[in-house]
C-alpha cells in the first residue's frame, strides 16, 4: 500500500482526480529543521546531507513509538508526505503521518494499563500486553469477565471534572472471546450518556448525536461517546467499558451475567479530554498529558519495501512528523512533506507499465566449453519507468512545468503514478539520460505533450 489517504479522504475542491498524477519534487517540498524523538547512533539522520543522497538520510529510532518531525519555522502549506526508502514492512512497522495542530488534553492517566491501579475492575481483570493494538505494538490489555453472577463486568476511572462542560470519552475495543458491550459516562451527580456496541457488525446503537465507531485494521475499533456534565458535577463516575454476553445487555438482567473466567473485551487507549469530538489519540502514563499532534493519516501495517506517497487535504501548519510504532525498530530514509505537483486532466490515457514489471537486470557468467553456466552475476539497474501526459493546456504547462524541470536538474523525485487506481505504483526516481525533457506541441491548438523518462529505487 505505498499510497495511502487521510482517514474518509475526499478529494478537495480545485484538486485534480485522484487518477492523475502526484508528484514531490525540489521544487514543492518545504525546508526546515529536522529532529527526532530518540536515534539509533548507527543509523542517524544528518540534516546537512548532501543533495541526492538516501544513505546519509537515514534515521532509526532507538526507541518505539519513534517520531520524525520537520519544522518549517512558521505556517506552510502541506498536501503530502513522501518516504523514499524504509524497511516498515520487513520489521512489521506501523506508521503514521501527523500536523501541529491546537492542544488537546487526555485527562486519564495509564491510558493504556488497564492493570493500574487507576483502573477499577468490577467482575473482571486485566491481562496486561495481550495483543497488538492499533499502532502495532504489544500494548493492548485484554479485560476478562469473571465467573460472578448478578454483576456487571466493567472496568472504568475515577478522575476530577467540571460541571456544565462539554467532554468525549474515547476507546479503542476488539472482540476477545465477547463482543457486546456498553460504553457509559456519569459523574458524582449521576448517569449522562451511554451507548451499545455490536463490534460483530461494527455498529452502535442508543447513541447521543456525535457518537462514532471508526473501523481499524484487525477488527479493532475506536467508539466514541459525548456528553456534558451536569450543574454540581466535580468528579467522573462509573465511566468506561462495561462487557456484555448479548446483543441487547446482560443475560442476568442490565449489564449483570454470569462470566464464564475466560472471554471479554481488548482495550486500550482510553482517552477523557474536554469538546464535542475526539481528537487524535494522546498516550499518558503517570498523569494528563497535552498534545498538539493531529492525525493526517490512520495508523497503517506497511506490507512493501515501495516509497510511500500519503496523500491528505491541504492543511497550513508549521510542523509535521511521521511516528512509526511496532516491536523492532525500522530504518527511514528521504522524509519529504510538500504540496504535490498535480498532473493537469487530459483526454487519453497512453499505454502504462506496472512498477514492479520495471525491474532491470542483466546476468551474466562464465559458461564451459559444453555450454552449462560457471558463475552467475547478477546485475541490477534502477526500475526502467517511462510517462508521458496528453493535451495539457498551455496556461497550466507555463505555471507548472518550469519549477519541476528544474529540480529535476537538482534532486530525486517521488511519483505516485495514478494514486486512485494503482495505489501500489510509487516509485522514488531520477531522471535517465542526458537531455532534461521539455514538452512539445501536441498539434492541437496551444495544448502539449510532456515525456519523462526515469530510472527508479530498488530496495530489495
Amino acid at each position: 500500500m505505498p499510497a495511502i489517504f487521510s482517514k474518509d479522504y475526499a478529494l478537495p475542491a480545485g484538486d485534480r482526480p485522484l487518477t492523475h498524477a502526484r508528484i514531490a519534487h525540489a521544487g514543492n517540498w518545504i525546508s526546515g529543521t529536522a529532529s527526532a524523538s530518540s536515534t539509533d547512533g548507527s543509523g542517524a539522520y544528518f540534516a546537512d546531507a548532501p543533495a541526492n543522497s538516501l544513505l546519509f538520510e537515514r534515521w532509526k529510532p532507538a526507541a518505539l513509538p519513534g517520531k520524525w518531525e520537520i519544522d518549517a519555522g512558521g505556517p506552510v502549506s502541506v498536501d503530502y508526505c513522501a518516504i523514499g526508502a524504509h524497511d516498515l514492512a520487513a520489521t512489521g512497522s506501523t506508521l503514521k503521518v501527523e500536523y501541529e495542530g491546537a492542544s488537546r488534553t487526555n485527562l486519564f492517566a495509564r491510558s493504556q494499563e488497564l492493570e493500574n491501579a487507576v483502573w477499577v475492575k468490577n467482575g473482571a481483570s486485566a491481562s496486561a500486553g495481550a495483543v497488538r493494538a492499533p499502532d502495532g505494538s504489544l500494548t493492548a490489555d485484554k479485560l476478562v469477565e469473571d465467573t460472578s453472577a448478578g454483576a456487571p463486568h466493567r472496568v472504568y476511572s475515577t478522575l476530577a471534572i467540571a460541571a456544565e462542560t462539554d467532554y468525549v470519552l474515547s476507546v479503542y475495543v476488539q472482540a476477545a472471546g465477547r463482543s457486546y458491550g456498553r460504553l457509559r459516562a456519569g459523574t458524582n451527580i449521576g448517569f449522562i450518556e451511554d451507548l451499545t456496541f455490536d463490534l460483530g457488525a461494527g455498529t452502535i446503537s442508543g447513541a447521543p448525536a456525535g457518537s462514532a465507531i471508526e473501523a481499524l485494521p484487525e477488527g479493532w475499533f475506536r467508539i466514541s461517546l459525548p456528553f456534558r456534565t451536569q450543574v454540581g458535577a466535580t468528579a467522573l463516575s462509573g465511566a468506561g467499558v462495561y462487557i456484555w454476553d448479548t446483543a441487547a445487555g446482560g443475560s442476568g438482567g442490565g449489564d449483570n451475567y454470569a462470566g464464564d473466567g475466560v472471554s471479554g473485551l481488548h482495550v486500550w487507549g482510553f482517552q477523557l479530554e474536554a469538546g464535542t469530538a475526539p481528537s487524535s489519540y494522546i498516550a499518558t502514563t503517570t498523569a494528563a498529558v497535552a498534545s498538539p499532534w493531529r492525525d493526517l493519516t490512520p495508523w497503517a501495517a506497511i506490507t512493501s519495501a515501495a516509497p510511500i506517497f500519503a496523500i491528505f487535504p491541504l492543511r497550513s501548519a508549521r510542523r509535521w512528523r511521521i511516528q512509526v510504532s511496532g516491536t523492532t525498530a525500522p530504518a527511514i530514509g528521504f522524509v519529504r512533506f510538500g504540496r504535490a505537483l498535480q498532473f493537469e486532466e487530459r483526454t487519453r490515457y497512453p499505454g502504462r507499465t506496472p512498477f514492479e514489471l520495471a525491474r532491470n537486470a542483466r546476468v551474466i557468467g562464465a559458461r564451459s566449453v559444453t555450454g552449462e553456466p560457471l558463475t552467475r552475476i547478477k546485475l541490477r539497474d534502477g526500475q526502467g519507468l517511462a510517462f508521458s501526459w496528453s493535451f495539457l493546456s498551455e496556461a497550466w504547462v507555463k505555471a507548472e512545468l518550469p519549477a519541476f524541470v528544474r529540480a529535476l536538474e537538482a534532486d530525486l523525485f517521488v511519483i505516485a503514478e495514478r494514486p486512485g487506481t494503482h495505489p501500489e505504483d510509487v516509485a522514488l526516481c531520477w531522471i535517465s539520460g542526458e537531455a532534461l525533457p521539455r514538452p512539445a506541441a501536441a498539434g492541437i491548438a496551444d495544448l502539449h505533450d510532456f515525456a519523462l523518462n526515469a530510472e527508479g529505487y530498488i530496495d530489495d
